[in-house]
Formats: C-alpha cells, structure tokens, sequence
C-alpha cells in the first residue's frame, strides 16, 4: 500500500488519453483498496457512466483530450448525475482555468505527474 489512506468499496472512473498517466493514476488508487475502471477515450468513459452510473463514486478526468475535453465530460456526466464527484487532472495548470472547472462541478486539480498526497486531499474532499 503506498498510502495509508484507504478508499475500500469506492468506484472509481479514471479517463486520461496518456497511457501512462492512465496506468499511474489507476496504480495509485488500487493500491488504496479502490476498484477502478480506467479508460483512455473520454466516449468509452461517458458510455460505461451512462449504463453503471449508480455504481460510480468519483470520476477522474484529464481535461486536454483530442476528442472531448474533460470540461465537456463533466458537463455531460453532470446531467447524469449531479452528485457525482469530479476530480480535474491536467499536465499543463495553466491550461485549465479554474473557473470554467468550478462551474463545470469539479472538486479540484491534480497536475501532473501526479502527487499521492494531493490526490488524497482531493479524494477526502469528495468524501
């Protein structure tokens, strides 16, 4: 276990387009008892929300992406369904406007690479 929070019985959705951020974002929260449903195309991820959206906790979501940003994600996943916690992940902070991801639901940012103890501040946000 890398960190010694634990989010046993959290469903997580992870969409980032970048392979390895993918995998390191997925690793992170595994590793802290989560189950995790990763995808590297925003459409996939908006499908998988749309059929098992009871059963997702908190979505996390780069926001550059060639075919749908994150933004739009949030937006459409929102109408999904409100409550769902959405956690921003961006390799470039100045990319990603702060306002535009409050309005859009998210609870915060993560920049890439990654920090674990960033990404638990935010999970214990979400809570």
């Amino acid at each position: 276990m890398i960190l010694n929070k634990r989010v046993d019985g959290y469903h997580f959705v992870v969409v980032d387009d970048e392979s390895i951020s993918l995998s390191v974002t997925s690793y992170l929260l595994e590793s802290m008892g989560a189950q995790v449903s990763d995808f590297s195309c925003p459409f996939q991820a908006l499908d998988y929300c749309k059929k098992w959206h009871c059963d997702v906790d908190i979505v996390i979501t780069d926001i550059v992406m060639p075919s749908m940003s994150g933004i739009a994600l949030a937006s459409q996943l929102s109408l999904l369904s409100p409550a769902l916690s959405l956690i921003a992940l961006s390799g470039n902070e100045l990319i990603a406007d702060q306002r535009a991801l409050k309005e859009a639901g998210f609870l915060g940012m993560l920049a890439k690479p990654l920090s674990p103890q960033h990404l638990v501040s935010l999970i214990t946000t979400a809570d």
